[in-house]
């Protein structure tokens, strides 16, 4: 008897518990890596698999926003369970990916791919504003097609530019904001490098031809066509008679008059303008995108935001 309890003794001596704080705090920071410290692998794996699968739905289907709140309040509540649950851990060989070379390798399986995805192929953007409107309301989800434009960055992380692949008329595009690189604007390309753009209300023509466009009822809706691309723009608000005062890089290259601007697209830079005509700061008012500033072309587009909100 004295002997089976001095071997239990030393049993539980030799188990490897974890510390409550570690967990808590590593859930605090990140979800999985508090259920792996706590050497709940499976629970690990089915606790991301759960949350993300929220997250994306929630995100990208119409009409399931409510699920970006359960993954929210999943990831919080868990610190509070591994506070409770922790204690009960007894383990008699502390597990590998629970280490912190383990889960640094667990981390760097997930993290490597998924940020070489986002720095060289694809990044997902949020419309931050009414710019674009009605192609894309405020909140809309774009996915940016990053591969050949030569922009090697994310998260805050920039790895240089490269050269940039050619747009076309009407494609949509993601860049650095020429005046403040550090802000992302989406606006739709209007002039490639050689174009003669005039602006005239909102009427493009484009190496001196008009630009088809309908009036869509009285909706202030149009529906403009440049080269081969149609699309509907917003033609509500007040115009721009004041962009002929603002100076930008090129000025030099455009003419004004109270309600027009008409410009030569300088090499190496693109024109463009916002779908949301008469509410959109774009070349009329900052001037040309250069074409190392592109970030990518939108290739995808989500839920808008009455959908996300």
């Amino acid at each position: 008897m004295f002997y089976d309890m001095a071997f239990l003794h030393w049993r539980r001596q030799m188990e490897w518990k974890p510390k409550r704080w570690v967990a808590v705090v590593l859930s605090l920071f990140s979800s999985p890596f508090g259920l792996l410290y706590a050497g709940k692998a499976r629970w690990a794996l089915g606790f991301t698999i759960l949350v993300l699968a929220c997250a994306v739905a929630g995100t990208i289907l119409p009409g399931f926003a409510a699920l970006m709140v359960v993954a929210t309040v999943m990831s919080l509540a868990l610190p509070v369970l591994m506070f409770f649950m922790v204690r009960r851990v007894a383990l008699p060989v502390r597990p590998w990916y629970s280490r912190p070379k383990g889960m640094l390798a667990i981390a760097a399986v997930f993290v490597v791919p998924v940020m070489a995805v986002r720095i060289f192929l694809y990044e997902p953007f949020r419309m931050p504003s009414t710019s674009m409107e009605p192609t894309l309301p405020r909140g809309t989800i774009l996915l940016a097609q990053k591969a050949g434009y030569g922009h090697y960055s994310a998260y805050g992380l920039n790895l240089g530019r490269g050269s940039s692949a050619a747009l076309a008329h009407g494609d949509l595009v993601v860049f650095d904001f020429p005046l403040e690189p550090a802000t992302t604007y989406v606006k739709r390309v209007i002039g490639l490098p050689g174009d003669v753009v005039k602006v005239e209300g909102t009427q493009v023509t484009l190496n001196g031809v008009p630009s088809p466009n309908k009036q869509l009822g009285d909706s202030g809706l149009v529906e403009e066509q440049l080269k081969e691309v149609r699309y509907t723009i917003l033609a509500q608000g007040s115009g721009f008679p004041y962009w002929q005062d603002r100076e930008f890089p090129g000025r030099e290259r455009c003419r004004s008059t109270e309600n027009s601007i008409e410009c030569r697209v300088p090499d190496g830079h693109y024109f463009v303008l916002g779908d949301n005509r008469n509410n959109s700061a774009d070349s009329r008012i900052w001037g040309f995108v250069p074409a190392d500033h592109v970030i990518g072309k939108v290739v995808k587009v989500f839920a808008p935001s009455s959908e996300l909100n």
